[in-house]
Formats: structure tokens, C-alpha cells, sequence
């Protein structure tokens, strides 16, 4: 989206009724829905993945695709390179994941 077009996005939203809101939150969930069922078929159980992350100080963590759920993929982190005891399942939004090659 060019910024042009997202500054009269936004210039609309701000004038937006609240019908007009509610239309406009709608279409936006069902975006996010679709971006991370997207993000969710790249990926299959026993896959190895990593991903940045905040609960462990911003380091990677890596593990294996335990469970594919709707929104979440459950990730089994153990001997985390970390060093941070941060091992477990972890659930992770899809988006965040790359595989390990």
C-alpha cells in the first residue's frame, strides 16, 4: 500500500461512523484471519522452526511443531540455545516462524 494510499485510509477512518468502524474492523480481523492461515500452510508437525523472541530477551529460540491449532502453532523447545530455561511448549503466532533449514 502506498502511503498515500494509508494516509486516506486513515483520513476516512477518522471521519468514519461507527457503522462504518464496525464494517472496517470486521474486514480487518478477517485479513489477519487469512494472513496467518496463510502463514499456518507453510508449515507441517515435526517441522523444525525459530523465531525472535521477547519472553526470552529478544534471543532465538528453536524447537519443533508439535500442534497446528486455527491461530497458534505449539512449539516443543528444548536445549535452548538461549540458556535461559525457556524450555516447553510454546504457542507462536505463525507469522513468527521460519523454518530451520
Amino acid at each position: 500500500m502506498s502511503q498515500a494510499n494509508l494516509t486516506n485510509t486513515i483520513s476516512f477512518i477518522n471521519k468514519a461512523s461507527t457503522s462504518d468502524l464496525n464494517s472496517i474492523v470486521d474486514a480487518v480481523n478477517k485479513r489477519r484471519s487469512a494472513i496467518t492461515n496463510q502463514a499456518s500452510q507453510k508449515f507441517s508437525v515435526g517441522d523444525e522452526v525459530c523465531w525472535d523472541s521477547l519472553r526470552a530477551d529478544g534471543a532465538k529460540v528453536s524447537g519443533v511443531i508439535k500442534k497446528i491449532n486455527r491461530k497458534t502453532i505449539i512449539v516443543s523447545v528444548t536445549n535452548n540455545s538461549a540458556g535461559n530455561n525457556k524450555n516447553g511448549n510454546w504457542r507462536v503466532t505463525p507469522i513468527l516462524l521460519s523454518k530451520v533449514k
